[in-house]
Parts: C-alpha cells; sequence; structure tokens
C-alpha cells in the first residue's frame, strides 16, 4: 500500500496587507531560468548563488542566496566536489571560472529540484523584478499569482512560489517554470494577480514530520521545517487521513464524538444549532490504523509583536 505523505499548509497573518498587483507571468525552462543559454544572465545568476553559499546573515534570503534552494544546492556540491576529487572550497573558486562546471551543477541541481517541486516537497522557483517583492512586501520571497479562468463563477488558479529577484525582468512580469504552468494553467503565458502569499501547502519529509507527533495546538516548533530557519511557527491544527479535524477545546491524543456548536468540526446552518461530530483531539497523534494518521498539520508564523 502507499505510504500516506504528511503535509504542512502555512498561514502567513501579515499577508492580508499586501496589494495586489497585475502581472505578466511567463513560462520559461529551468536552464534558462538559472542562466545556462545566456552569457549574460548565466553570470549574473552564477554570481548570486556563489554569494549565496556564503551568507550568514540572520533573516529571510532569497531562494538561491541562503534560503531553501541554496540549501539543496550545497548539498548537491558536496557530492560534486567529492566526485571530482576536490575540496568544497576549491571547487566553489573553480566555478567561478569554469563554466562547463557550472553547467554540470545546474544539471544535477535541475533534476533535484525538479524531483522535489514534483513531490511538492518544496514550492517552485519564479525570478520577479525585486522592485515587485518590495511593492508586495513579500519578506519571506514567497508570492502567490493568481490566473482567473473565470471570473464571473469565481474559477481561479494559484501557483505559489518562492520568488528570486532578479533587476533584468521587467517589473510588471514574473517567470516560472513551464511545467508548472502547462500542469497549473495550461498556458505558458498569461495575465496573473500577484500579491504576498497568505498560505501554502509543502510535504514534508516523514522523519521531520514524525518530530511533530506528541505537540498540540498552541505549541510553537522552528521555521526551519518548511525552510524559514528565522520564525517560528505555532500549530494551530490539522486533520487526519479520513478528514476529521483537530479540536482545541478537546485534550489529549484523542478520537471522539463531542457536542459542537461551530467549526473546527461542524459549521451550523442555522443560529444556534449543535451536533455531535467526531473530532481529533488537540495533540498531534497516529493512531494504529492508516485511516488515523495526522496527515495535514496547520501552522501560522508567528511575527515578534504577537508572542506574549
Amino acid at each position: 500500500m502507499t505510504e500516506l505523505k504528511r503535509w504542512i499548509v502555512v498561514s502567513d497573518p501579515k499577508a492580508g496587507q499586501s496589494p495586489v498587483v497585475n502581472v505578466k507571468l511567463v513560462g520559461a525552462e529551468l536552464a534558462d531560468l538559472l542562466g545556462l543559454n545566456d552569457k549574460q544572465r548565466r553570470d549574473k545568476v552564477k554570481e548570486r548563488i556563489l554569494k549565496g553559499l556564503s551568507s550568514t546573515a540572520p533573516g529571510p534570503k532569497p531562494p538561491l542566496e541562503g534560503g531553501i534552494y541554496s540549501k539543496i544546492l550545497v548539498k548537491i556540491l558536496q557530492d560534486l566536489a567529492s566526485s571530482k576529487g576536490m575540496s568544497l572550497s576549491k571547487l566553489i573558486e573553480e566555478l567561478k571560472k569554469n563554466n562547463d562546471l557550472y553547467g554540470e551543477l545546474i544539471e544535477r541541481f535541475s533534476k533535484t529540484i525538479t524531483t522535489k517541486i514534483k513531490e511538492r516537497e518544496i514550492l517552485p522557483l519564479a525570478f520577479v523584478n525585486p522592485k515587485l517583492i518590495e511593492k508586495l512586501n513579500a519578506e519571506h520571497y514567497i508570492i502567490t499569482f493568481r490566473y482567473w479562468k473565470d471570473k464571473k463563477n469565481r474559477e481561479k488558479v494559484n501557483i505559489t512560489a518562492l520568488v528570486q529577484p532578479d533587476e533584468t525582468i521587467p517589473e510588471n512580469e514574473a517567470r516560472t517554470l513551464t511545467d508548472v504552468m502547462i500542469d497549473k494553467i495550461g498556458e505558458t503565458e498569461v495575465e496573473v494577480e500577484a500579491f504576498r502569499a497568505k498560505a501554502w501547502q509543502i510535504v514534508l519529509d516523514e522523519a521531520v514530520g514524525s518530530k511533530l507527533l506528541g505537540l498540540k495546538i498552541g505549541d510553537e516548533v522552528d521555521g526551519s521545517i518548511i525552510g524559514l530557519d528565522y520564525v517560528k511557527l505555532r500549530i494551530t491544527g490539522g486533520s487526519d487521513a479520513t478528514g476529521i479535524p483537530m479540536h482545541p477545546g478537546v485534550p489529549g491524543p484523542v478520537k471522539k464524538k463531542v457536542l459542537l456548536s461551530g467549526p473546527p468540526g461542524f459549521h451550523p446552518r442555522e443560529k444556534g444549532e449543535r451536533r455531535r461530530k467526531m473530532v481529533r483531539g488537540n495533540v498531534i497523534s497516529d493512531g494504529t490504523v492508516k485511516r488515523d494518521k495526522m496527515v495535514q498539520i496547520n501552522v501560522a508564523i508567528i511575527y515578534p509583536e504577537e508572542k506574549q
């Protein structure tokens, strides 16, 4: 039987303050985004990547300059250095002047992140002008691009991406992976609304997800589990494989029916309506059967002023 994956849904309480900006979203191959096929672009992207490998400054970082993509790149660099019989520092020096070696690095990198994006372990990559990031106040470098299929019927598609600043991209344009656009929208060039991401979802590594077992609603965890090393996350809820939600008012790692007058677990249609519904307790726990596994865990980013 296929193993159930555990995922995490992250919400950003400050995202509602972000404006909405209309931009053109254009699909591109990953090799083009990473500058393999254009000398001027290659040199700029390479410079950002090499700068990011030595970045130790605290706080939010672009995906290729100390963010989650950069961390994946470091692992690939270590493997490449080993295969070449070089130290990591020597390999980095060689990369500065050897474009063939850079091409080999990007090829390995592309295969890895393409797989991780398909498995939904990381958000897709997009390149945008730094002014757009500033305008949207996207401090975590995460932007949602919303495409309206039919506004009248409220039919829309969202692509949430980790964005890399790039001065060569026009301010009213964004570029992301062609495969992602084809899969989500069916086109490679569309007009979209861009805004700071309000929420996004990624699949957790099973080892990381298992570490959340035993924690309860209201507990805090380190943001490094989703690549945000500089923030804390507060657990706000979750649900199991059958969709039964956790309830903050039910203590312990239990599963039982309780009388509810509102969410989570029940949305009354009439004023004063109450129903007995099955809920999970406020502690993250896996049962002994597959359907009882906690597959979704909801968290919210905590900002300093929110701390008690």
